[in-house]
């Protein structure tokens, strides 16, 4: 997974991942989970940087036919 990057090839496209990266690692401590066709791409952060558990990355036999995007963070 890649800023600047989407499957559509499209140069208008793929622009979004640092906002949603932003949001979360603006905080003490969150995480970002990315739900997306036949995947799940999970980030997690403490005080800015990345924690012991790092990322996570899965594949998934069925399509969730979107994407689904889910942000927790700590106030």
């Amino acid at each position: 997974m890649r800023g600047g990057r989407s499957a559509t090839e499209k140069l208008e496209r793929g622009k979004g991942l640092r906002n949603f990266i932003e949001f979360p690692t603006s905080y003490a401590r969150g995480s970002l989970s990315i739900y997306s066709l036949r995947g799940m791409y999970r980030m997690h952060w403490k005080k800015g940087e990345l924690d012991d558990s790092g990322t996570e990355r899965r594949d998934h036999e069925h399509s969730i036919g979107g994407t689904l995007i889910e942000w927790s963070i700590t106030l």
